[in-house]
């Protein structure tokens, strides 16, 4: 399983989101608008799922997720769609 991850650090457009494979201990428990915590370059950071995408990923590159930063979604779809608008609009990640 694959998690679709936006990490909450400004990077190029281009790397706006990121793959990461789902622990099997996190399958269960993972839904979109969750906050994680995920691996980026030397660092840990956190990031918001943007969404769950079901099957196995062969690519052996795929970093995995660190942990579940929250039970519950941190933001509504509303929310996160108004903030996706709004980074098109001004050009950001």
């Amino acid at each position: 399983m694959l998690a679709r991850v936006i990490p909450l650090r400004r990077l190029p457009s281009a790397l706006s989101v990121l793959d990461y494979i789902v622990p099997a201990e996190l399958e269960n428990s993972i839904k979109p608008l969750q906050l994680v915590e995920i691996p980026l370059q030397k660092h840990t950071v956190f990031g918001i799922v943007d969404a769950v995408i079901p099957g196995s990923a062969s690519n052996p590159k795929i970093k995995s997720l660190l942990a579940l930063a929250s039970r519950e979604p941190v933001l509504s779809p509303r929310h996160l769609q108004f903030i996706k608008d709004t980074a098109l609009w001004y050009h950001t990640p």
